[in-house]
């Protein structure tokens, strides 16, 4: 089971991704912005879920444990939002539009800070 400190560099490496390579400043690559800011979060939720010595096995139990942990309380619509977007983004035919990815990143800090709160 990633420890809380290995989540956190999780994070940290898909956040520096989208600040560099992947900047919605001058990247149109919106689908994998999208994906990245979900999957940055994925890790924020489980290093919140670690340092209760807790290890979601799949997509489904962690979903599950932010529905039902009061930690997760302030950030459940938005965790919804960024894991359909990211699906939506793999898997449909639909390209994510710039505003979409753009809101994407701002639920990605928003999440970060209530977390860290």
């Amino acid at each position: 089971m990633p420890n809380e400190s290995e989540h956190r560099k999780k994070y940290q490496e898909n956040k520096s991704i989208l600040e560099n390579e992947l900047s919605i400043s001058n990247c149109e690559r919106y689908n994998w912005i999208a994906t990245i800011a979900f999957y940055a979060v994925l890790h924020l939720v489980e290093e919140k879920l670690a340092g209760y010595g807790i290890d979601s096995k799949s997509h489904t139990a962690r979903e599950n444990m932010v529905n039902r942990q009061s930690d997760f309380r302030k950030i459940r619509v938005k965790y919804k939002v960024l894991h359909t977007r990211s699906i939506v983004a793999r898997y449909s035919g639909e390209s994510m539009t710039r505003e979409k990815a753009q809101e994407c990143l701002q639920y990605m800090e928003e999440i970060e800070k209530e977390l860290q709160s």
